[in-house]
């Protein structure tokens, strides 16, 4: 398996540098590098939970984002560094399928939407209500509902409920048996809008953590699946998800760490003759 190393965590400083190549426009840079300077200056006066919500032009789509929530970090992960290569542009194509597991505010599925075109598909899932709430108004300002279908679910091994921490930094959400909420939890293996696809091109995986129950309910959705990216938080996970996507025929899987615990995954179905 290969493997790359890159630092995932860097500072709030080097958040702002990176995030001055996002914006198309230099009022989109200002006004993103602003926002998080804001952050970091005001970071000991605001509690948890307070909410600085801007939208930015980066990369062809327009985001709404809430930086105090964190979620300008996905447009460092998507756009800048092409964790889950969805910038390249070999790896999707017009009319391709798309289900992000774990969507967020939706940088992932608004690129994943730009790249298969109106005649594509991406399925979003994501527990969190504000950061759903953002996913709905990006994918509406972008024009996209004919593209993306916004489920406002957490993705498992069983479909029913389950405990939630609905971190006030979104990124963070995660399911979490001793959480302060419920969410509505299904599987992809049994949920209608994943069923109906007869073949999936790109399967992204981002739960916190939770990421050996999705694949444990998606045996029959790893069959229809060409490609996949899952990212891990524990060794134990990293171990679990390699056998899982080996079990159901993936090969060239390749890794990228984070750190000694977490990195993502990244595997592919052998192309038929």
């Amino acid at each position: 398996m290969a493997s790359a190393e890159i630092a995932k965590r860097p500072t709030l400083a080097a958040d702002a540098l990176e995030a001055w190549g996002l914006g198309d426009g230099i009022r989109d840079k200002a006004v993103l590098v602003g926002a998080l300077t804001l952050r970091k200056l005001n970071n000991l006066r605001h509690p948890r939970g307070a909410s600085h919500v801007i939208t930015i032009r980066s990369a062809g789509i327009l985001v709404s984002l809430d930086v105090y929530a964190g979620e300008h970090r996905p447009l460092r992960e998507i756009l800048a560094r092409d964790e889950y290569g969805v910038m390249r542009g070999n790896l999707l194509a017009p009319g391709d399928v798309v289900v992000d597991v774990g969507a967020n505010i939706g940088v992932f599925s608004l690129i994943s939407a730009l790249r298969v075109g109106p005649a594509g598909r991406v399925i979003a899932f994501e527990p969190h209500p504000r950061a759903f709430a953002r996913l709905v108004r990006n994918v509406d300002q972008n024009h996209f509902q004919k593209v993306i279908v916004p489920i406002q679910a957490a993705v498992s091994a069983a479909a029913g409920e389950l405990s939630f921490d609905p971190d006030s930094i979104t990124v963070h959400n995660s399911v979490d048996a001793a959480g302060s909420t419920t969410v509505r939890a299904v599987t992809l293996d049994a949920d209608p809008n994943v069923t109906a696809l007869a073949q999936i091109d790109l399967l992204k995986i981002d739960v916190e953590g939770h990421e050996v129950a999705v694949l444990g309910g998606a045996e029959e959705t790893l069959l229809r699946t060409r490609h996949i990216v899952v990212e891990y938080q524990t060794s134990a996970n990293r171990e679990q998800v390699k056998a899982r996507l080996q079990r159901a025929g993936f090969e060239n899987l390749s890794e990228t760490r984070y750190g000694d615990e977490d990195g993502l995954i990244s595997a592919s179905r052998p192309a038929r003759t």
